[in-house]
């Protein structure tokens, strides 16, 4: 049995991890770390983890475990992937990856060094509707992708949170460019082919969220210094390219999460896989069916645990994650400098 530390009692953990975690055959919860004990005391309670610590360090500590789920806020992902691949853990880490390039290239040398599994958990590589059109692309269905146009917009889409952990960048490292960007990017990229990128260009906004507020979801905030809005192209080394457009805080028609796939020899929408093909001179679409309705999170999750026993191949390589990084990088430093960045 594969023993698992998971480190951070917040939203993603309660939500998605720990439920998917009760779903994977071979491996076991069986630490919870969080500052807000009472908080882990009673996550722990409803999962039956029992062991439950206030710090990383007091966990490493105390317990023997064989690898841990990093789900603290962004801005602590780096340091706690080192001290656990320090202590010989395998490490599974919430998106963003880490809040920068020089954090991730760290993270990505510790585990070298060490010989242990680091994984982002980029989820959206694990839905039923992403395996399907990957296999499509992959066999050439579609031609070459040249162009992938992607939307993550929310109307009032900031995160439950606890302390301000979306909304600070002290603690989130940005907005939702690294946030909900961490998804969108990677997987219109991964459908690709994942293309070395060669230069990126954006533009951010931040006046239309008010710096104090609460949402209809739940959301609280009283600080907010991150971009309400950001949107960008990154052209890679073939002429490939990816648009964004990304919001936590905008006054857009509808709240949407999707990304359009231009090929050659056809198009294809994701994740609701309407296929669009030439038909002389004109064109017909239909709507894949998609048989399997596995939920991404236990796939993902199953995944890790295969990799940590050495019976599959990476789906999530932890180059690609750095790559991943180093582009969102890339966008705020070209928002910040109003100059397109060179990679």
């Amino acid at each position: 049995m594969i023993k698992i530390g998971l480190i951070g009692a917040g939203k993603i953990a309660e939500t998605f991890h720990l439920p998917a975690w009760a779903q994977v055959v071979g491996a076991e919860v069986v630490a919870l770390v969080d500052p807000r004990i009472n908080v882990a005391k009673k996550l722990g309670r409803e999962y039956g983890v029992c062991n439950i610590f206030s710090t990383i360090d007091n966990m490493l500590n105390s317990i023997k475990l064989d690898a841990v789920d990093i789900c603290s806020p962004h801005i602590f992902h780096a340091d706690h992937a080192i001290r656990s691949l320090e202590s010989g853990l395998h490490c599974i880490i919430e998106k963003p990856f880490t809040t920068d390039k020089k954090n991730a290239l760290k993270i990505a040398s510790e585990a070298e060094k060490r010989g242990l599994i680091v994984m982002c958990a980029q989820h959206q590589r694990f839905r039923p509707e992403s395996i399907l059109l990957k296999s499509k692309i992959d066999a050439g269905e579609f031609g070459e992708i040249y162009h992938v146009n992607v939307e993550a917009m929310a109307s009032r889409g900031i995160p439950v949170q606890v302390a301000n952990s979306f909304t600070d960048k002290r603690l989130s490292g940005g907005g939702p460019l690294i946030d909900q960007g961490s998804h969108a990017i990677d997987i219109a990229w991964w459908l690709m082919g994942c293309p070395s990128p060669s230069s990126a260009f954006a533009v951010m906004h931040d006046g239309t969220a008010p710096k104090m507020g609460t949402t209809k979801n739940g959301a609280e905030w009283t600080v907010y210094n991150i971009e309400d809005f950001a949107t960008g192209i990154i052209r890679f080394k073939d002429n490939k390219s990816i648009t964004i457009r990304t919001s936590y805080f905008s006054n857009c028609a509808k709240d949407i999460f999707s990304c359009e796939i231009l090929g050659t020899k056809g198009g294809i929408t994701w994740p609701d896989t309407i296929i669009t093909k030439p038909y002389g001179n004109n064109v017909r679409r239909k709507k894949l069916k998609i048989e399997e309705s596995s939920l991404a999170s236990v796939a993902e999750l199953s995944h890790f645990t295969s990799l940590i026993k050495g019976t599959d191949q990476a789906i999530v390589p932890l180059q690609q994650s750095v790559e991943l990084i180093k582009m969102i990088d890339g966008l705020y430093e070209s928002a910040t400098t109003e100059q397109i960045f060179h990679f």
